[in-house]
């Protein structure tokens, strides 16, 4: 059950990480200028955190603790890119 979870976890991130990328220049509203700046460091980390998240359910599995680093850095890093794209789009 916790695998669905997990999938859906990656679903998300990597719809994300392909929206702002296939729009990297014009994001949400933003000058072309942020919206590189923010893409620029944004996709790969989302891409990495889903290669090592995916990587580390198919090594450990699910019982393991070392997929929810993945979790937890996806957790982290959304919330920041909210904040981001709301301070440049609202300033």
């Amino acid at each position: 059950m916790i695998l669905i979870l997990y999938v859906m976890f990656l679903l998300v991130l990597g719809f994300m990480a392909a929206y702002m990328w296939l729009n990297r220049n014009h994001l949400l509203g933003m000058n072309a200028h942020d919206s590189r700046r923010l893409t620029s460091w944004s996709v790969p980390v989302l891409v990495v955190d889903i290669l090592f998240t995916a990587l580390a359910l198919i090594l450990a599995g699910t019982d393991s603790f070392i997929p929810m680093f993945g979790l937890m850095l996806g957790v982290l890093v959304l919330p920041l890119i909210g904040f981001i794209v709301v301070q440049r789009t609202f300033d």
